[in-house]
């Protein structure tokens, strides 16, 4: 939604509907404009349904409510650094690659 609200500052922006449909995620408390340029965007190409995307190649805005976790990084390295196991609050592949790079692991500030 961040980066759909900025459109408008795009340079040619209202072409990228003649090149592809928009899946517009938003979160929680968010709500799609209803006035303005982005407004009638909407208005003209919504589509209620994500598989009205697949009648055209291009040419359609789907709005799309994403359920968000509120979880930061620092409470991330925080459980790691407690001996937790953060799964619950992300995908196992980016668990995998937080614990095989240990960029989350604790550092020994007396070795360096």
């Amino acid at each position: 939604m961040d980066a759909f609200l900025g459109l408008p500052k795009w340079h040619e922006w209202r072409t990228l509907l003649t090149l592809a449909h928009l899946v517009v995620a938003h979160r929680p408390g968010w709500r799609a404009p209803t006035t303005g340029a982005l407004g009638e965007l909407i208005a003209a190409h919504g589509a209620l349904e994500p598989r009205e995307l697949h009648a055209a190649t291009a040419g359609r805005i789907y709005i799309h409510a994403v359920t968000q976790l509120e979880i930061s990084s620092t409470e991330v390295r925080n459980l790691i650094h407690a001996g937790r196991d953060p799964r619950f609050l992300m995908p196992d592949g980016v668990r995998q690659i937080l614990h095989d790079s240990g960029c989350y692991a604790r550092k020994d500030h007396a070795t360096g």
